[in-house]
């Protein structure tokens, strides 16, 4: 079953809180998934982050003081509109997360690939061998100054103000090197990670994972 990228979209919250909630809809589409990437509040990462009360899994992260970049997933998350709630260690002002809804994954082993990486470059990239054909790759980034564009992407969310940029790709190669950059206006310190999710399996046009 091919992939499909249903919604990627940015919340936004000004308010002084210790967490933020926003609701979210999920269609029914088999093999589904949801994404959130790097829930932060300026320096103050999440602790967690739930969907309809069911915590999400870290698929990995990458952090240098304060700073990171971190990717969250759920896998066949309940549809209908719930509330995504991303929680904080703190009481601070302005939080910021991206949601990307998905289906045609996979929900026994849906992550595979993934890589991490920490520097200073205007040019800012990251590779990460892929698995498999037709899966969804997912990078999100940190960097000192806004970021302004991408090398790659089907699709990019991202809030200049915040310095922070999410994008995804399908990718149609066999698996291979993929390298993914994004270029700041200036030379800046930069936390990047990146992560494949794969593509679920059928048989004879029949969902493997939903068949039994």
């Amino acid at each position: 079953m091919a992939i499909n990228v249903i919604d990627a979209i940015e919340y936004f919250d000004a308010s002084s809180v210790s967490s933020i909630s926003t609701p979210y809809e999920i269609t029914a589409w088999d093999d589904r998934i949801l994404i959130v990437t790097s829930p932060e509040s300026r320096a103050t990462q999440a602790t967690s982050v739930t969907y309809n009360w069911v915590a999400l899994t870290k698929a990995t992260e990458v952090y240098n003081g304060n700073y990171g970049s971190v990717v969250y997933y759920l896998v066949n998350p309940p549809v209908w509109t719930h509330t995504l709630t991303a929680n904080f260690s703190a009481t601070v002002t302005f939080h910021l997360m991206h949601i990307i809804y998905a289906t045609g994954v996979d929900q026994t082993t849906p992550l595979w690939a993934t890589n991490t990486k920490t520097g200073s470059a205007q040019t800012k990239s990251i590779s990460v061998t892929t698995t498999q054909a037709n899966s969804l790759l997912i990078d999100t980034l940190w960097a000192n100054w806004g970021v302004h564009s991408v090398s790659w992407w089907q699709t990019y969310i991202s809030n200049w103000w915040w310095n922070r940029a999410t994008a995804y790709k399908i990718l149609t190669a066999a698996a291979w090197s993929e390298t993914v950059s994004w270029t700041s206006t200036t030379f800046a310190a930069y936390w990047y990670v990146v992560a494949e999710f794969k593509e679920a399996v059928t048989i004879n046009n029949w969902n493997f994972f939903n068949f039994f």
